[in-house]
């Protein structure tokens, strides 16, 4: 973000209004703080989801995959997720 590199986040407040409210007062056209009222699930769901992520990609991106192998492991985990 530092570089002004585009990143996004999972925002989660119980009251919508206060969500909204931050959302629009943080996000900018690099960065993107997505609303829930999921308090609970955010920040175990998301640290776990962005740990195997990353872990994965490093894997791909050190025996030399490319990008598009990088892209392809995402778009599963993803898959994964919503199931």
């Amino acid at each position: 973000m530092a570089h002004g590199l585009p990143a996004a986040i999972s925002l989660a407040a119980e009251d919508s209004e206060v969500g909204g409210t931050l959302v629009s007062a943080l996000g900018s056209q690099t960065f993107r703080p997505y609303y829930t009222e999921d308090v609970t699930s955010v920040p175990l769901r998301g640290g776990a989801i962005k740990s195997a992520i990353g872990f994965d990609a490093g894997i791909v991106a050190g025996c030399g995959y490319g990008e598009n192998a990088r892209a392809a492991l995402l778009i599963a985990v993803w898959q994964r997720w919503r199931a």
